[in-house]
């Protein structure tokens, strides 16, 4: 029979069966609502020789039948035989799985080993299941040395922030004025003899013997202190000369990135650079301590007759002059 001869012959036969099954509950079978329900959920023989289950859905559902390698004692040998089909309950509605029946119940599957196989492998498909207990687990073992050095790394910070924080706070720049012992004297010479290299406080004082050093703090006055043909206040702190820079401040406001910027200044040594030494904030002033070169500031040298500048060397400072110009504060 051909496919579509027998697919039009299928649907005539449940249309029919349908229709007749309407009428005989004493239906409208001009109702294809009703003659849909009689249609659906029910089974039906077709002309190509197996049943057709027609779901909830009106949809017809596959025929499937198992076959098996059985045994054949009178002729010693083995051939495949159907052995059960899958079908479906017209009266169960709770499940729309086929299920499973034997055409007989002596002919039953002849498993290997006489048995059926298992639902997956005895230690799993991924091998999940025999775990080697003596087997390092890497991942295990990654996981934690990430989580550590996370760890690690974060106190380490931490620890630094607050070290750095604790620094700032502590401000090691800042200088007691009181200590700052001030220098007057006539004897120019003196002083450019004494190296600001030396940290002994005792040969300090013993080259400036007699060269009129003031003190206690509270007998000079700071801005009227300076040596004759220095151009700078100048004394000395724990041993070191250093040059004091007075600015007239009525209040001051530490903020943290003030004392950040003082605190990076402190730390900064170069050759080429006045070190600086520290700052005190008094009420009304701030004093800035500098490290004291042994041949003074730059205005020391310009107006020093005794140092003679040739016209290159001049020449190169005025250019450099120039290019600083546009800079409103450096290091």
């Amino acid at each position: 029979v051909p496919i579509f001869a027998a697919h039009i012959y299928d649907a005539v036969m449940v249309y029919a069966k349908g229709v007749t099954d309407t009428l005989k509950l004493g239906l409208d079978p001009k109702n294809g609502t009703v003659v849909l329900d009689r249609i659906r959920r029910r089974s039906y023989h077709s002309i190509r020789g197996f049943d057709v289950y027609i779901d909830e859905n009106g949809d017809a559902e596959g025929n499937y039948t198992l076959v098996s390698l059985i045994f054949d004692p009178t002729s010693g040998t083995h051939s495949l035989q159907a052995i059960g089909t899958f079908g479906y309950s017209e009266t169960d509605d709770s499940t729309q799985i086929p299920v499973f029946k034997y055409i007989d119940q002596l002919s039953r599957i002849q498993w290997v080993l006489g048995r059926p196989p298992a639902a997956e492998p005895p230690c799993g498909f991924d091998g999940e299941k025999c775990v080697d207990q003596n087997k390092p687990d890497w991942k295990l073992i990654i996981l934690c040395t990430a989580t550590a050095l996370v760890a690690v790394s974060a106190a380490g910070l931490l620890i630094r922030h607050y070290h750095y924080e604790r620094k700032l706070m502590c401000l090691l720049w800042k200088v007691d004025i009181k200590e700052v012992i001030p220098i007057m004297t006539d004897a120019e010479q003196c002083f450019s003899n004494y190296s600001s290299d030396s940290t002994d406080f005792s040969s300090f004082m013993e080259t400036f013997r007699g060269c009129g050093i003031q003190s206690p703090w509270g007998e000079t006055d700071l801005p009227e202190l300076g040596f004759k043909k220095v151009y700078t206040h100048i004394g000395i702190f724990r041993g070191i000369i250093v040059a004091i820079k007075k600015i007239p401040r009525k209040s001051t406001d530490l903020t943290r990135t003030m004392r950040k910027e003082l605190q990076v200044i402190r730390e900064v040594r170069h050759d080429n650079l006045v070190p600086f030494i520290g700052a005190s904030l008094e009420q009304g002033s701030i004093y800035i301590l500098t490290s004291y070169c042994v041949r003074g500031s730059l205005q020391d040298v310009l107006r020093n007759d005794d140092f003679k500048l040739d016209q290159m060397f001049i020449a190169s400072l005025v250019a450099d002059l120039v290019k600083v110009i546009d800079i409103f504060s450096h290091g």
